[in-house]
């Protein structure tokens, strides 16, 4: 396991990664009597994702595959992502923006990418397509909200914005992935640009959870 371990953090791209997850999860646990709702989940989401990327390249290392983590993975984190835009705006559709990814992955998994075995690309591109979805649909939530306050304010606004960061940078990734060549200046740029997406991503986090709790729920609780 020490092995492991000091293979995986010779990499310093995965020694910075984890440092930032880690003060988020440092942020969230002394604030977590404070946090909200939607907070709590997403400082749920920050302790599996190191623990994943640990196993992950465990099963790399000993199996030449990880797919068969990564995948499942992927459903339990836009779960979670799709229960925390929920708790905090309270639309229909986000249930129905659910189902329909869930529906997409099964039929994706029978007829194209099978869920175990294959990269699932296409449920890559939907999932973060949907988060940038989810993350208007918020946006348009708090802009009807006429005593909502600064936006700066609340913690999901920061969220959402690292997941759009992120979201934005993975399917643009995905595409330049496949007209340049690896190993090539580009593919260099590339590799950094999603290094830095993922950087910010998790660094709004901890911005999130240090911030003041409001919610979108205390202005309709009248709080």
């Amino acid at each position: 396991m020490f092995e492991l371990l000091v293979k995986y953090y010779k990499d310093p791209n995965h020694v910075v990664y984890h440092l930032v997850i880690l003060a988020g999860i440092i942020a969230g646990i002394v604030r977590f009597r404070k946090l909200s709702g939607s907070s709590r989940i997403f400082l749920l989401l920050l302790v599996i994702t190191p623990v994943v990327e640990l196993v992950s390249f465990y099963c790399a290392v000993h199996y030449r595959d990880n797919r068969f983590i990564y995948n499942p993975f992927n459903l339990l984190q836009f779960s979670l992502i799709c229960f925390a835009f929920f708790m905090e705006s309270r639309r229909m559709i986000i249930p129905l923006i659910f189902t329909t990814f869930i529906l997409f992955t099964i039929v994706n998994s029978i007829f194209f990418q099978p869920l175990l075995s294959s990269s699932n690309s296409h449920v890559f591109l939907l999932e973060h397509l949907f988060i940038i979805v989810l993350y208007f649909m918020y946006l348009v939530s708090c802009f009807k909200k006429t005593d909502l306050g600064p936006l700066r304010n609340y913690p999901l606004f920061w969220i959402g914005m690292g997941w759009l960061v992120f979201s934005i940078t993975s399917i643009v990734s995905f595409g330049f992935n496949n007209i340049i060549i690896n190993g090539s200046y580009w593919d260099l740029i590339a590799d950094w640009v999603k290094r830095i997406s993922n950087y910010i991503l998790y660094l709004s986090f901890c911005i999130a959870f240090l911030l003041p709790q409001k919610s979108l729920n205390d202005i309709t609780a009248g709080k």
